[in-house]
């Protein structure tokens, strides 16, 4: 998987069908960064926005996001951009949860990925396994 990713112009982060709340978030985010910095303060979370973050796929999402270069979100129907997606998750008040850093370790590797270079892969020894040879994820 670390060879499609190094050579795709952009990678989209699919979330799952809608579900509860799904299509509701990516708007609300958006919403966030534009009321957010005309107040200059931070807005509540939604509940749907607080249900996006409680999904499982922020433990999934690292090897999408480490080497792209541009990402897109997409909830069911809904996406938004991966910038626009970080501003949003920077313009609200996160709730407690124990997500909390790994949510912020994705937006910094989102918010980095137009500063990606392309990787060079390595073919691990003895397989047909590549690596990008770039930090492990607790050095993050």
């Amino acid at each position: 998987m670390a060879k499609i990713y190094t050579e795709a112009a952009r990678v989209i982060v699919w979330l799952g069908d809608a579900e509860r709340y799904g299509e509701e978030a990516p708007n609300e985010l958006r919403v966030a960064v534009v009321k957010g910095s005309w107040k200059g303060k931070k807005k509540d979370t939604s509940p749907a926005v607080k249900h996006l973050l409680q999904r499982p796929w922020f433990e999934r999402v690292l090897q999408e996001v480490a080497a792209a270069r541009q990402v897109t979100i997409k909830c069911g129907h809904a996406e938004i951009d991966g910038d626009d997606f970080c501003q949003g998750i920077e313009a609200v008040i996160l709730p407690a949860t124990d997500k909390l850093d790994l949510i912020r370790n994705v937006c910094c590797l989102i918010k980095d990925a137009g500063l990606r270079p392309r990787y060079d892969l390595v073919r691990e020894q003895g397989g047909d396994r590549f690596s990008l040879k770039i930090a492990p994820w607790p050095n993050f």
